[in-house]
């Protein structure tokens, strides 16, 4: 799971910059701070949790959990509270920050055309006219069975 939250705080944050630098461009400051700042606290919140699950349930270092509980939950969603009760930041804002890294997570997990399942998408080349999964190794020729060519049945 670490190299999937590793993976998704990579790409988020790049996609993230270039979203503010856009909004920077288009004299947004507030919406671009408030989208970075969104994000950060996410990449925090999501880093801080995957420590606290390492530590509960694989029992690493068990000494530490008491640490990061205290630093997730009353002092990082305290900061959220007060960065939220400021209203310098549109709520909008922080919200599109904090969600996408939830969307990109969850497009780690469940797309497996982005690279985390041994699966690839390819044309389907007979004409179904869409993407369907084809395990790796399998030759385009080998497509033509209808075992490989995951489209559906009756198709």
């Amino acid at each position: 799971m670490d190299h999937v939250l590793a993976r998704s705080i990579r790409i988020t944050a790049g996609l993230i910059s270039g979203v503010a630098f856009f909004l920077i461009l288009k004299k947004e400051y507030l919406w671009a701070a408030g989208v970075a700042l969104g994000t950060l606290w996410s990449i925090v919140n999501f880093w801080l949790l995957s420590r606290i699950l390492n530590i509960g349930i694989l029992r690493r270092k068990p000494a530490q959990l008491p640490f990061f509980l205290t630093l997730k939950f009353p002092i990082l969603y305290g900061i959220g509270f007060f960065i939220l009760s400021m209203r310098i930041f549109p709520v909008g804002s922080l919200l599109v920050g904090v969600s996408s890294l939830f969307l990109m997570t969850a497009a780690f997990l469940l797309c497996p055309c982005i690279g985390i399942s041994k699966m690839k998408f390819r044309y389907n080349h007979r004409g179904f006219g869409g993407l369907w999964a084809i395990p790796q190794g399998v030759t385009a020729e080998e497509c033509d069975e209808e075992e490989h060519s995951g489209a559906p049945e009756g198709r």
